[in-house]
């Protein structure tokens, strides 16, 4: 059984899954999240680190539930070579520090860049991936995750599995497991010091 440590969103909000929209052979591998107040452009933020296997983009909304391939999407392959799926979803822009070879002798040697999230990216728990778009078959603004078995980079929609939870969204898991608690704060050297990547 996977357990999420966290779910996608930065909200003090209570995350549900909506009646009829979790993990079930008519839903497969999937649970649709909500919490009061999500729109469209909500940010999304990564449940687990790992590298992005695949993306789909610039698909339109969709006004019947026949084309669910048409939602934007980006696809994680988390450490223990499992698939997440993030789905109603537009890709974010990754920045980073990139030396500026332009600068000459007393200018910054170093320059923001910046580029859409791609296959092959490194991504690390809690770090923004997308926003909650409208593209595919939505009837409102919600966040569609599902979870698929390892294999093919190709072919992870083919393998799809309701073995995970997420800690403070599914019901009935009421206490969260050891990995996924603080850990105490210890002194080193006169500072407190977290040894824990924990984020919620």
């Amino acid at each position: 059984m996977k357990i999420y440590c966290r779910h996608p969103f930065k909200t003090n909000e209570k995350v549900t899954i909506p009646p009829g929209f979790g993990c079930h052979p008519g839903h497969p591998g999937s649970k649709d999240l909500v919490f009061p107040g999500i729109t469209f452009g909500t940010p999304v933020y990564a449940m687990e680190s790992g590298v992005i296997a695949d993306v789909r983009t610039n698909r339109p909304h969709c006004p019947t539930p026949d084309c669910p391939q048409y939602a934007n999407n980006v696809v994680i392959r988390g450490q223990d070579g499992f698939f997440t799926e993030y789905n109603h979803m537009a890709r974010a822009t990754k920045v980073d520090l990139r030396v500026d070879p332009r600068v000459g002798p007393g200018g910054r040697p170093w320059r923001w860049n910046r580029q859409l999230l791609k296959i092959g990216d490194s991504i690390t728990r809690g770090q923004l991936i997308g926003f909650v778009d409208d593209s595919g078959y939505t009837t409102g603004p919600h966040l569609h995750v599902g979870r698929y078995t390892p294999g093919d980079d190709k072919t992870w929609w083919s393998r799809p599995t309701c073995d995970w939870m997420i800690q403070g969204v599914d019901s009935f898991l009421q206490f969260p497991p050891l990995d996924c608690r603080p850990m105490p704060r210890r002194v080193v050297h006169g500072y407190y010091i977290r040894n824990s990547p924990f984020y919620m």
